[in-house]
């Protein structure tokens, strides 16, 4: 029975030294763990640290959308504006242009004396026109690109009223074969004419003799030569 408390006092001394042993721990591992624990600090402080920057990023990058979104918005607006103004100046452009082919029309009308069998001789751009001759006097034109740009009308020669042949003077008249036949007088030259219906002085056609005048013609350009006897 005594020698029980022997036994149990000397395991407790093994168990003390034991635990004693254990909580001895080497100036290398004290050093390791500190580093250890260092590293660790470092490396939380850094994943914060990249936190903050990702979270950063996530609101710059928002704005960034939200800038491009709104700057999307203005250029789809300006070109818009670019399209609208473009229409606008061409509308403009077509209405000038079908004003010039009018005339364009007239004045080969005054030329020629009826309306061009087409656009060719006209316009550069005749392509862009719908031209449509409906008679001797009556025609359409209008824009391919602005059909709404057209002009339907007629067009007739002007009668211009010129000064006659120079130097000729109405002398008198005879009847010849049911005919009246007028008599000229060219006082710079001494030469004396006898024309009728048909025939030409100088660049002008007799139209029509009559006791009062000689009316010519020359192109659309009208003209008379008076009678002033003998």
């Amino acid at each position: 029975m005594k020698l029980y408390p022997f036994l149990i006092t000397i395991l407790i001394g093994f168990l003390l030294t034991s635990c004693s042993s254990r909580r001895e721990v080497s100036p290398q591992q004290r050093e390791s763990d500190v580093l250890i624990q260092k590293e660790i600090k470092e490396k939380d402080l850094r994943i914060k640290t990249l936190e903050e920057e990702l979270s950063k990023m996530k609101e710059e990058n928002q704005e960034l959308k939200e800038k491009l979104s709104s700057l999307g918005e203005e250029v789809s607006t300006f070109k818009t504006r670019m399209v609208n103004e473009i229409n606008d100046w061409n509308r403009k452009y077509t209405q000038q242009a079908l004003t010039l082919v009018i005339f364009q029309i007239f004045n080969y009308v005054q030329q020629e004396g009826t309306l061009p069998p087409d656009l060719s001789l006209l316009l550069v751009d005749q392509e862009n026109w719908e031209y449509e001759r409906i008679s001797e006097t009556d025609f359409t034109v209008r824009s391919r690109i602005f059909p709404e740009f057209r002009y339907s009308g007629s067009i007739k020669p002007v009668e211009r009223i010129v000064a006659p042949p120079s130097d000729w003077i109405y002398t008198g008249q005879v009847i010849f074969q049911n005919q009246v036949v007028a008599m000229i007088n060219n006082p710079s030259t001494g030469e004396t004419r006898f024309v009728k219906k048909g025939d030409w002085i100088d660049t002008f056609q007799v139209e029509e003799v009559t006791p009062q005048a000689i009316l010519l013609k020359s192109g659309n350009a009208k003209s008379r030569i008076p009678y002033t006897g003998g």
